[in-house]
């Protein structure tokens, strides 16, 4: 079987099963994809887009992490066109791709993740590699000591405005602000008060009507974890928020016992 026959296909012929299934493999890494040399990053909370090699040995490369699916089967295309040209099965066999090698699409990246982090708002950045739930991070410089943290925040809008309430605070009315038209709807306020507003968005954003649930926005599921012995354990992530409620009950019945508080009654 030649190269361009061992990186995953589509198809298959009847009566030949191809030697490697790079859905099959995949799809133990995490989330399955609808496409070929895709699947989801758990850790990252990305797709990841990788490609089979043969030399020197045979073995799955990942190339890159992607905010969508989709971008991360073009970059396997644009792989597998560099390493096997035309002939190499495809997810998208009728778009015009320009091939690429692993070391290019790792430099596209690079370069694009450093624009998109960039923020159009004064003091605002994007944090990389943080979750997607609290994304926008907000800072202040200040001439006479170090610069401040204003808290990280879910959208860049609100972390914005935080640095607007903190320039206020520190500088005064001639502070260059992002929202000029809102200095009467946003008091000034200094870094320890807009962390703590930070921390309080959070909690409200990822809290349960269950003990021991919490909502994970990059993982689009709700996650069970106890305390014992002084150690968190995570004990799963969940589609049903009352399934998650469940799980810790039954772990809460093992560790504490009749002294165990529930969230349902037997």
């Amino acid at each position: 079987m030649s190269p361009g026959e061992l990186e995953g296909a589509r198809r298959v012929t009847p009566h030949r099963r191809s030697q490697y299934n790079p859905g099959e493999r995949m799809k133990a890494a995490g989330r399955k994809s609808r496409y070929w040399g895709v699947w989801w990053d758990d850790g990252r909370g990305r797709w990841a887009a990788g490609a089979y090699e043969v030399e020197p040995r045979r073995r799955t490369v990942r190339i890159a992490h992607f905010q969508s699916e989709t971008e991360a089967a073009v970059a396997h295309d644009r792989v597998a066109l560099h390493s096997h040209g035309t002939a190499a099965p495809r997810n998208f066999p009728r778009r015009s791709l320009a091939p690429a090698s692993i070391e290019d699409i790792r430099r596209e990246q690079r370069c694009l993740t450093k624009s998109e982090r960039t923020s159009r708002w004064l003091g605002v950045y994007l944090l990389r590699g943080g979750q997607p739930s609290r994304a926008w991070a907000a800072t202040i410089h200040l001439p006479s000591g170090p610069d401040l943290s204003l808290g990280n925040w879910s959208t860049e809008r609100q972390a914005a405005v935080a640095y607007d309430r903190a320039a206020r605070h520190y500088v005064g009315a001639r502070a260059e602000v992002n929202f000029p038209k809102l200095r009467t709807r946003c008091p000034p306020a200094d870094a320890g008060v807009l962390r703590a507003e930070a921390e309080r968005e959070r909690k409200t954003a990822t809290s349960s009507r269950f003990r021991g649930v919490i909502w994970v926005r990059s993982l689009d599921r709700w996650r069970a974890r106890i305390t014992f012995d002084g150690t968190l354990h995570h004990l799963g992530l969940y589609s049903d928020e009352r399934e998650a409620g469940r799980a810790y009950d039954k772990t809460a019945r093992e560790v504490f016992g009749d002294k165990a508080k529930l969230n349902f009654r037997r």
